[in-house]
């Protein structure tokens, strides 16, 4: 069966102080306002940061989801670094600094404001051979 993901959702205390974040750190800009929620549309993703309490209901918050890791990945080594410390200006947690992976790609890790983790990622191979 085929596929791709095509939208991630991400709940957020304060839309107007996440919007700030991911507009300083990323450079997302003009996102489209639907009810508790902006969608910023990149060009294969739609990123949507939800309000909390709509994400909560949305999902059944009964249930305990699980934590989650985004990679973005940028053009250049130099870049994780300097992403990072826009990250880190914009109000960010450093879990982890940029340092070599066993792979060969060269990543850290951020902590947005509203804890999600994402790793700011270089891969010096173009394409990941198939297994």
């Amino acid at each position: 069966m085929g596929g791709q993901l095509s939208f991630l959702t991400l709940p957020v205390h304060d839309l107007a102080t996440a919007r700030c974040f991911y507009e300083a750190v990323f450079g997302w800009s003009a996102p489209r306002p639907v009810t508790s929620a902006l969608l910023f549309q990149l060009s294969n993703l739609t990123v949507a940061l939800m309000q909390r309490t709509a994400f909560d209901e949305f999902i059944d918050a009964g249930s305990t989801a699980a934590a989650v890791l985004v990679s973005w990945n940028v053009p250049n080594r130099s870049d994780v670094g300097a992403l990072i410390q826009r990250s880190r200006d914009a109000g960010a947690t450093v879990r982890r600094e940029p340092a070599l992976l066993e792979w060969g790609g060269w990543a850290g890790i951020i902590e947005t404001p509203d804890r999600h983790l994402w790793e700011i990622v270089w891969n010096p191979r173009p394409s990941v051979p198939a297994p």
